[in-house]
């Protein structure tokens, strides 16, 4: 792997990947959201069951317990902007940005707890597999992990010392296995809890990754720059004259080696996508220019969905049962009532 080194091209990136901190106030946003103006930012939506949390800036978080019919204010306020929220149940939650803390409810966000991570740099993505194990990762190779539910973080080491991408998303399908994307085409898999990081892109990517969702088979869905969607999957290696057939090893087990592999699929689109997430019976991805896209699964194919807005969309998710948020600049915030295939702008019921 290259040492990342600064420049002009590093600059661009890095612009890319904070543009959702950027962009002039206009007079827009969701009618009836508590205290959010349109020049207002919102960053990243959890939905768990009935409930829905909202995080962004200025210091908005915001909760929902009846399915986005109507939101309530949560949290200490201020001006910092938080980035990423995840909840595990409708109780145990996390959000990570800016500032160096990490804020942790018990309660379903009726009170939360500041605890310091150790970082002054921006944490852009955060994923919680279960109550106590949580990954955020950031700016400048950032990346720590608690085992605490986010009440204490450690540093990990995504990459190599001395190589310093920002990095851009992260996902956990299970309590080991997870991946981490940024700069530079980056892709970085763990199946040992977060304990040790092995990146494997094939290179062939120079563009940002913003967005990673990992799956249960091992696969994983990574977006990023000009609409750029890649599906990876972990395929048996076979050597000169060696079988793929799984190995006898101490204790009886079965082990073959392994790789990853990446196919790129079209979209039809070449605006940046910044996250991808599992929803109804596949996934949707969020982007620029109000690109809201949908997939029956990691094969595709995409289709474009028809938005009612041009603002940014940092991150959209929707539940089980077909409900869900798409948010992002200047107090965006839309809704969908059957999967993601069509939507309207929220306004308070």
């Amino acid at each position: 792997m290259r040492k990342i080194s600064s420049g002009p091209h590093r600059a661009v990136l890095n612009f890319i990947a904070l543009a959702c901190l950027t962009g002039l106030p206009v007079s827009v946003g969701a009618e009836g959201l508590p205290g959010v103006t349109g020049r207002d930012k919102l960053y990243d939506v959890e939905v768990a069951g009935n409930h829905a949390w909202i995080v962004g800036f200025p210091g908005i978080i915001l909760h929902s317990g009846d399915r986005g019919r109507t939101f309530e204010r949560q949290g200490p306020g201020g001006t910092t902007a938080w980035l990423a929220v995840d909840f595990t149940d409708e109780r145990h939650g996390v959000v990570v940005g800016r500032g160096g803390n990490a804020l942790v409810t018990g309660d379903g966000g009726k009170t939360w707890t500041a605890h310091e991570m150790g970082t002054r740099e921006p944490l852009f993505d955060l994923s919680c597999p279960d109550a106590t194990r949580c990954y955020a990762v950031g700016n400048f190779a950032a990346a720590l992990k608690s085992e605490d539910g986010g009440r204490t973080w450690t540093p990990m080491n995504v990459v190599p010392e001395g190589e310093d991408p920002s990095l851009n998303g992260v996902h956990f399908a299970d309590v080991n296995t997870g991946y981490a994307v940024g700069e530079f085409g980056l892709v970085a898999r763990t199946t040992d809890a977060g304990a040790s990081w092995e990146r494997v892109d094939d290179g062939m990517n120079a563009d940002n990754n913003f967005g990673v969702a990992a799956q249960k088979d091992g696969s994983v869905v990574v977006v990023g720059s000009y609409g750029l969607v890649q599906v990876g999957r972990v395929v048996p290696v076979k050597n000169e004259g060696e079988s793929t057939d799984p190995d006898t090893v101490d204790g009886g087990q079965k082990t073959v080696d392994t790789e990853m592999t990446f196919t790129t699929l079209p979209t039809g689109i070449k605006e940046h996508l910044f996250r991808v997430t599992g929803t109804l019976g596949g996934l949707i991805a969020s982007g620029e220019a109000g690109a809201l896209l949908t997939a029956p699964g990691v094969k595709g194919p995409w289709t474009v969905a028809s938005t009612p807005t041009f603002q940014w969309l940092a991150m959209a998710q929707v539940d089980d049962k077909g409900h869900g948020f798409a948010l992002g600049g200047h107090g965006t915030l839309l809704f969908t009532a059957d999967g993601g295939k069509t939507w309207k702008k929220w306004r308070a019921q």
